[in-house]
């Protein structure tokens, strides 16, 4: 039931705003933080879903990486090298961005490093084999080599792995909540429980509907709904993927730190203080591929399975916690940043480097806005 609104409510609702973000992540807050400091007299209020945030932004792993060897070798079977390159590039600037814009002491951020390891040895000798032409692919890009082998111990994989010291871990809800508060410094609008509906135009002006029949109108919109993109807009090639992810209780003088990838990045895990951080295998299950929040046996057996018998051998442990995620991904790679109709943007379909290029992309959906007529 639709609660009458008072007058006070009322008239804030009648306002017209210069611009609507649905979606307060990464995106969706970079992007109205670049637009109000570009036009700071703008009017600019945020749509979230979520009481804390409904997509992936709050619920990564927390990982600032760019692509381990064996996801780099796997991506270039299916695109050009130079599209791959400038993929990397895209996520390594995209993290000078990230951090530039929020301390690494707001966001708890470390340079951990990265570990790609491997089960089959075949498959790490193949990317061995690779490490030196990536090396020269992106040393325009880092400066200096990134990859290199290295022997790692006290887990159940091959005993060599490839390492990257530019890895890093970072606290995401901080992050987010850093960006919450200098959007509402700068007088940006942010709603939370807008589940937007649809919208309509009428005389250059947007009314966007909300489940609860709230009504807001604004010149401007920009939908950042990432993996829930397709129920605003079906007609875009994104769709949803569910990761789940778990972590353990406190393990007493646990010897695992840094990130880890696995098979070319599907699986990670990492350090969280004392605790161990497993998630993703998607890839072996089709139920994945939805919006819908929660787990599954098959998934939590798969890398409850892995966790005991690869990672944390021997060791007593106690998993205290599971969750979900959802990405935005499609046939190709790389993010929609463009105008669908005069005055509606997208800035969607973030492949599960949200944390890389989130603020890239959203500084750039302000601008492409900013520049339009």
């Amino acid at each position: 039931m639709k609660i009458p609104l008072s007058f006070w409510e009322d008239s804030f609702f009648n306002e017209i705003f210069d611009l609507a973000v649905v979606g307060a992540g990464f995106v969706g807050l970079s992007a109205a933080l670049e637009y109000k400091r570009s036009l700071p007299q703008a009017k600019v209020i945020i749509l979230e879903k979520g009481i804390v945030g409904q997509g992936a932004s709050t619920k990564n792993a927390g990982f600032s990486c760019f692509g381990s060897v064996g996801e780099l070798e796997d991506d270039a079977l299916t695109n050009p090298i130079d599209s791959v390159v400038e993929t990397v590039k895209r996520r390594w600037e995209g993290l000078g961005i990230l951090r530039a814009n929020i301390p690494d002491t707001e966001m708890d951020y470390i340079e951990t490093g990265g570990w790609e390891v491997f089960q089959d040895k075949d498959e790490y000798e193949a990317a061995a084999l690779s490490i030196e032409k990536w090396n020269n692919l992106l040393r325009p890009i880092i400066g200096k080599g990134v990859f290199q082998v290295q022997a790692i111990d006290k887990m159940n994989f091959q005993p060599m792995s490839i390492y990257n010291p530019y890895e890093g871990q970072l606290n995401p809800m901080k992050a987010i909540q850093y960006l919450y508060r200098k959007a509402i410094s700068e007088g940006i609008i942010i709603l939370k429980g807008i589940d937007v509906d649809t919208w309509s135009k009428k005389n250059d002006v947007f009314e966007v509907l909300d489940r609860d029949s709230h009504t807001f109108c604004s010149k401007k919109i920009l939908v950042a709904t990432n993996g829930f993109t397709g129920r605003l807009l079906s007609d875009l090639d994104v769709k949803p993927a569910r990761n789940q992810v778990l972590v353990t209780k406190p393990i007493h003088e646990l010897q695992i730190r840094g990130n880890y990838h696995y098979k070319k990045g599907y699986i990670y895990f990492r350090h969280v203080d004392n605790r161990l951080l497993l998630g993703g295998a998607r890839f072996i299950s089709d139920k994945e591929n939805t919006s819908s929040y929660g787990q599954t046996s098959e998934i939590q057996e798969y890398l409850s399975n892995l966790l005991k018998e690869r990672i944390l051998i021997d060791q007593s442990y106690d998993i205290d916690q599971w969750w979900s995620g959802i990405l935005g991904v499609g046939n190709a790679k790389g993010p929609i940043v463009k105008e669908i109709e005069r005055g509606l943007f997208v800035a969607v379909r973030l492949g599960g480097m949200g944390v890389a290029i989130g603020m890239e992309v959203g500084q750039k959906s302000a601008q492409q806005i900013l520049n339009s007529k």
